[in-house]
């Protein structure tokens, strides 16, 4: 009969096992045992009693080839994240106030909201700051703990020994880490100065106390009307389905496609040379077709009834012809209202009426109309984009998924029908095609082919659209 493995231990080698199992496991030269600290650990690492000792942060944050200047203010109930072509004086902001956050663009055109952005915000600064650690704990281990951000999402903290945040998961709309990399020692506080969220990394050149940041003005571009009353409308020839309607760059006049899915001014190159708009600094731009490297330039603009000075404008990217796109900076300061071949621009009211019948509520956080779609069996976010000629394009990657009919790939101009809707707005069966998108924030893109057959009206500004028959 086999003995067993302890029987065959001698008497000398029974006693070094013992020692072992009793010393538990070993530790690794140069790190310390292990040790739980749990929240009051953490409050300790940072290194204040209370929130209240944590000052309004500012953080200079390393230039990139759009922006020299990027600085990041983070109070107790406020931030602001500001770029700026020092050269140019262009800039963008977003700010936010616990309430709201916005974005203001290089015209001043807002984009805002108060859902999961304004979270991401809240929570992401709850943990840069280390304000975190002193907000209520719903669970609690030594070694980590779960809290649900006032205002922002809830987050499961894990500790290292020492009392150091390791890492927060923080379940958002998808759950994404924070990592903590660095820390740095402002007035006798330790606060994060280099820190990753999901593939993003930031990395502070500095940090310092500072003064509460001001909200910037969120009133929009300054657009003057060039006619007494408020309202104006003209027909338009459109281009393919794309609405239209007159500009004048510098005097010299041509035609704008109105295009919800661009976020700013654009002049195509044989526009720009005629008008005679010099470039003045590098740009990054966003359109449905993704991000594209390009240029900025000034210019005097008249769009329709409605004029503005010393405006920034997108030069260098691939418009067809003698065109302007009318992108975001125009549509979401006014209602913009197309119907047929007839576009109509009126002054926002100061309160908007509720919408009751045919309405979307649109995303605008990327300066473009963004909705919930369902096509099919399939619902997620998809692009209102106007600027767009087919009627519906559907990513390349649910080619198979659901539906009737073989899928086609867009540009053979054939479709095969998928049942569409938009919002709460039923549209019903829709001829569509297939491409593979840059942008994975939506899976379609609803363009004017389509959107041309019903009475629209735009109010980006209140993150509101109607489609009526």
């Amino acid at each position: 009969m086999r003995r067993s493995f302890l029987a065959r231990l001698s008497p000398t080698r029974l006693l070094a096992l013992a020692a072992l199992l009793l010393a538990g496991p070993a530790i690794t030269p140069g790190h310390y045992p292990l040790r739980y600290e749990g929240i009051e650990g953490y409050q300790q690492f940072v290194g204040a009693t209370s929130a209240a000792q944590i000052p309004t942060l500012s953080f200079t944050l390393p230039g990139d080839r759009f922006f020299d200047e990027i600085t990041y203010t983070i109070g107790p109930s406020s931030s602001l994240l500001r770029f700026v072509q020092t050269s140019t004086g262009i800039s963008k902001a977003v700010f936010h106030d616990r309430k709201l956050a916005a974005q203001i663009d290089e015209n001043g055109a807002v984009a805002s909201d108060n859902g999961w952005r304004l979270k991401d915000l809240v929570t992401q600064e709850a943990l840069i700051t280390g304000r975190i650690a002193f907000m209520r704990a719903s669970t609690e281990t030594l070694r980590g703990a779960h809290i649900l951000v006032p205002g922002g999402w809830p987050v499961d903290l894990t500790f290292t020994p020492g009392g150091r945040l390791w890492k927060a998961t923080i379940h958002g709309t998808d759950d994404a880490v924070f990592s903590p990399l660095t820390y740095g020692n402002v007035a006798g506080l330790k606060v994060v100065t280099d820190w990753d969220v999901g593939q993003k990394n930031t990395q502070a050149i500095s940090a310092q106390v500072s003064q509460g940041p001001a909200p910037p003005s969120l009133s929009g571009p300054a657009w003057q009307w060039r006619t007494q009353q408020r309202t104006w409308t003209s027909s338009f020839v459109p281009y393919n389905s794309r609405p239209m309607m007159p500009i004048a760059v510098n005097g010299v006049s041509s035609e704008c496609i109105l295009d919800t899915g661009s976020a700013g001014l654009m002049l195509s190159g044989e526009l720009a040379v005629r008008a005679g708009v010099h470039n003045v600094g590098p740009a990054l731009t966003s359109r449905s077709v993704g991000e594209s490297t390009a240029s900025y330039g000034r210019a005097d603009v008249v769009a329709g009834p409605v004029e503005l000075r010393s405006a920034v404008v997108v030069t260098g990217l691939p418009i067809p012809g003698d065109y302007a796109v009318c992108g975001y900076d125009f549509l979401a300061s006014f209602l913009v209202r197309i119907v047929g071949h007839s576009a109509s621009v009126v002054a926002r009211p100061m309160s908007p009426p509720p919408c009751k019948a045919d309405c979307v509520r649109v995303d605008t956080w990327a300066r473009n109309a963004i909705a919930s779609m369902r096509i099919e069996s399939f619902s997620d976010r998809g692009l209102i984009d106007t600027g767009a000629d087919d009627p519906l394009v559907v990513d390349a990657l649910l080619k198979y998924s659901g539906g009737v009919g073989t899928p086609v790939d867009c540009g053979s101009h054939t479709y095969v029908q998928r049942a569409l809707t938009i919002g709460t707005v039923a549209i019903g069966p829709t001829p569509a095609c297939y491409a593979s998108f840059d942008d994975s924030s939506y899976k379609a893109v609803v363009g004017a082919a389509l959107l041309a057959h019903y009475r629209l009206t735009l109010d980006l500004g209140d993150r509101m659209l109607w489609l009526a028959r």
